[in-house]
C-alpha cells in the first residue's frame, strides 16, 4: 500500500506530465496556425518576384507561370512528368535537361 508521501509523489509527476503534454499541444498547434497563415500569404505567389502566379496548361500538365518574371514553376512530379511523355514522343530535351540534377 503506497505512502501518503508516494501518493503525493505520484500525482506530482501525472501534473507535470499532464502540463507539459498540454504546454506539447499548444506548441503544435501554433506551429499548424503559423504554416497555414504562411501558405495562405504565399500561395500562387511567384518565389522570385513574389508576383501573382497564374496556371497554363502543357501537354495536359497545369504549370504555374508568373505574371511578371514569367518564370515557370512546376510542383511535384510535374517535371518528370513532361519527361515520360516527351520519352514517349522519342524527343531529349528534358531528358538531358533532367540530367543536370541527378
Amino acid at each position: 500500500m503506497p505512502t501518503e508521501i508516494e501518493k503525493r509523489e505520484e500525482e506530482d509527476r501525472w501534473f507535470k506530465k499532464h502540463e507539459e503534454d498540454l504546454i506539447e499541444a499548444a506548441k503544435e498547434k501554433k506551429r499548424i496556425e503559423e504554416e497555414e497563415r504562411l501558405k495562405k500569404l504565399h500561395f500562387m505567389h511567384c518565389p522570385k518576384c513574389g508576383q501573382t502566379l497564374h496556371q497554363i496548361e502543357i501537354e495536359g500538365i497545369t504549370l504555374d507561370k508568373c505574371v511578371k518574371c514569367e518564370g515557370l514553376w512546376f510542383d511535384k512530379g510535374e517535371l518528370e512528368e513532361l519527361q515520360r511523355r516527351e520519352e514517349e514522343h522519342k524527343h531529349k530535351f528534358f531528358g538531358k535537361f533532367m540530367e543536370m540534377f541527378r
